[in-house]
């Protein structure tokens, strides 16, 4: 996890899962099955061991607007990059100030998808290291 503080109060969060702890949430093997058919750069990720994925990032409201957010990402990008090439997310089209923040510090979409139960549209965006 990446974890910005002020002081002694939590300001933001963002946090990963390796693809190796994948086994530990069976709920999320669907997405994992789908994410690695995925290709970036002409090679699945499934053939790609250099990516995680991005899971929650939180902004306590008292911090919102202030590049928290933003900076959480760079920080990750810094940590992460001497391991992995990239992170993937998922993010539903209808949250567009999501979208936007996660455009605005360089994810692009990797693929699009309506959920097969409830026929909201997801798209699968990536942030390149």
């Amino acid at each position: 996890a990446v974890i910005a503080k002020d002081g002694g109060q939590v300001a933001g969060y963002a946090l990963v899962m390796p693809r190796a702890f994948a086994p530990e949430v069976p709920i999320l093997l669907p997405m994992f099955a789908m994410l690695n058919g995925l290709t970036w750069k002409n090679k699945t990720l499934r053939d790609n061991p250099r990516w995680f994925v991005m899971g929650q990032i939180c902004v306590a409201e008292g911090y919102r607007g202030a590049g928290i957010f933003d900076r959480l990402y760079l920080k990750m990008k810094e940590v992460y990059r001497p391991q992995y090439d990239f992170t993937v997310t998922e993010v539903a089209e209808r949250n567009t100030r999501s979208m936007r923040a996660h455009e605005r510090v360089g994810f692009q979409t990797l693929h699009t998808y309506p959920d097969g139960t409830t026929g909201e549209v997801w798209r699968v965006i990536l942030l390149e290291f």
